[in-house]
Order: structure tokens, then C-alpha cells, then sequence
């Protein structure tokens, strides 16, 4: 997990994680794809989330946004993978895309 800048394009998500409603983005810096997301979901599904988000955050700022933006290294596709397991509303999207 980093809070560098990035200065590059980027793409949204696909649902459930493009909502502009969520009050934290986490980039994928491998392919510059942002998660929109809520933070009492990730704090009640994961002990890390819980943590990361107790600690000072000098993150980015989503463009004239005030959402924070919080980078990491993994890839899109295994963010995806780990979110759609803490997202109660995402068991489904996550079966369907199985199949």
C-alpha cells in the first residue's frame, strides 16, 4: 500500500465498486483502475481494512473530489478478486462471473 501521487489516466471499476457514493477509492497502480468503496463495509469484513483506515492518511484526492484515494500494488483483477468476497451484495456478480 502506498499514498504516492499518480498522475495517470485511469478507468472506474466495474460495479458493485464504481459507485461515486463510496467514501474511499484504493487504485490498482499495475493498471490504474479505481475502486469505489465504503469504508464500514471493508472495516466490518476485514481486521486490515479496519486498521489501515485508524491510521493518518496522506492520501491523494480523487481529482476535484474529496474522496481519498489510497494506492496499491496489486492488480486490478486480484483487488476484484479480494473485494467481491468482502461485498455482501457482491456474492452474487461474483458466482455469475464464474459460470
Amino acid at each position: 500500500m502506498s499514498v504516492a501521487t499518480s498522475k495517470e489516466a485511469t478507468t472506474i471499476a466495474n460495479a458493485p465498486f464504481d459507485n461515486p457514493d463510496g467514501d474511499i477509492i484504493l487504485r490498482s497502480t499495475t493498471d490504474c483502475v479505481d475502486f469505489y468503496l465504503f469504508k464500514p463495509i471493508l472495516s466490518l469484513m476485514s481486521p486490515v481494512f479496519k486498521d489501515m483506515f485508524t491510521l493518518p492518511q496522506n492520501s491523494l484526492q480523487s481529482g476535484a473530489s474529496t474522496i481519498p484515494v489510497i494506492l496499491v500494488t496489486e492488480s486490478s483483477k486480484t483487488l476484484e478478486s479480494l473485494l467481491l468476497l468482502c461485498y455482501p451484495a457482491a456474492l452474487t456478480t461474483w458466482i455469475l462471473q464464474r459460470l
